[in-house]
């Protein structure tokens, strides 16, 4: 992205530049996964038996879902909820050399699968 200034009649350009974050995530059915951590607008719970979590975000052209699969939540879904929202947090705040941060292992229940569509 960049940033257009007019002074005294000269344009100056400023280029400003932003590091994508990542979480990665070990699910039972399907191994390794990643998705993002930019542009999140909303995380919550599907409802029903409180095994899916949706987090929707803004990609470059439209707004997406990444859908959670995950052991029953006891708490409504809102254990799982609480818990993604705080590691948005948590990687929004890390160093920009640090773009990856794995989810798996505090996870309020086990990930069976991560969708994104």
């Amino acid at each position: 992205m960049s940033i257009v200034t007019t002074y005294n009649g000269v344009v100056f350009y400023t280029n400003i530049y932003t590091m994508q974050k990542f979480f990665t995530v070990s699910t039972a059915a399907n191994g390794d996964q990643i998705m993002p951590a930019d542009g999140v607008v909303m995380v919550s719970t599907a409802g029903g038996s409180f095994t899916d979590t949706v987090v929707n975000y803004l990609s470059n052209t439209d707004y997406d879902v990444i859908t959670i699969t995950h052991a029953a939540d006891a708490d409504s879904g809102n254990d799982m909820i609480d818990y993604i929202q705080n590691m948005l947090i948590q990687v929004a705040g890390s160093k920009w050399s640090e773009s990856m941060l794995d989810i798996t292992d505090g996870a309020p229940t086990v990930i069976s699968n991560i969708v994104i569509s």
